[in-house]
């Protein structure tokens, strides 16, 4: 085994990759079993009932929709947003909720390479039509970013950027101001409560650009829609968004 493992690391990052699996067998992160054999990502149990976004689902926000025969959900057909479109990959239920919640707080950023490739392959079909120039991840407060140890949307970005191709930026939208929990809070005070949190850096916006913005979670759709909002004011041109989760309707 010994010998295997140094094998492994001479060979470079790979190998190191390899070595890491062996050392700490990575896990399914919807049960926590550890994965055997070609099991990537997910055991072959929980890969089959993963609670993924499948049609009918609303082509602005991407939430599953009930109407099979409906365009838009009841909120995008009241609200005007400041983002173009958007997809979310998972219904937010059950032991994918319950994953997210141990990756955002319990440092599980062993998940983030399962999320992202989720994410991308999920929205493959809509990034090929849309083309966007960058990502921009939802950014996280420095703060909270030092009480999580980590930027989830920022890791998340990352990954989905290697896997598409597509330049991920985190040096133009930042978060200026420290905000509390979205979760509880009425729409209106969701919006009272990212206001001015969202900022863009002078000059490192191209005029006319097309943007990618990754979040994990998409609710009521506050936070994309002030990133977006800031972002369009700023000179893009379209914004879109990637979640990986959205909750039912």
């Amino acid at each position: 085994m010994r010998e295997k493992i140094q094998r492994l690391i001479t060979a470079g990052t790979d190998g190191l990759d390899k070595a890491a699996d062996i050392l700490f067998p990575p896990r399914c992160p919807l049960c926590e079993r550890f994965l055997i054999g070609r099991e990537k990502y997910v055991c072959a149990d929980c890969a089959v009932k993963l609670p993924l976004i499948r049609q009918p689902f609303c082509l602005r926000c991407g939430r599953p929709l009930e109407d099979a025969g409906a365009e838009y959900c009841f909120h995008c057909e009241r609200t005007g947003w400041y983002f173009d479109e958007g997809r979310c990959t998972f219904i937010y239920t059950g032991a994918l909720k319950e994953a997210l919640l141990r990756m955002k707080f319990k440092n599980h950023r062993d998940y983030i390479p399962f999320f992202a490739a989720s994410m991308a392959g999920s929205g493959r079909d809509f990034l090929k039509t849309r083309c966007p120039d960058m990502i921009i991840p939802v950014p996280l407060h420095e703060r909270k970013a030092k009480e999580r140890g980590f930027d989830q949307c920022a890791l998340i970005g990352e990954q989905i950027s290697r896997i598409t191709g597509i330049v991920q930026r985190r040096d133009i939208l930042i978060r200026g101001r420290y905000t509390s929990a979205q979760k509880g809070l009425l729409p209106a005070q969701r919006m009272k409560n990212l206001a001015g949190a969202f900022s863009l850096r002078d000059g490192t916006l191209p005029g006319g650009a097309g943007v990618l913005l990754v979040d994990d979670l998409f609710t009521t759709g506050t936070t994309i829609n002030e990133c977006a909002r800031v972002l369009k004011e700023g000179g893009a041109g379209k914004v879109w968004f990637l979640a990986l989760a959205a909750p039912e309707i």
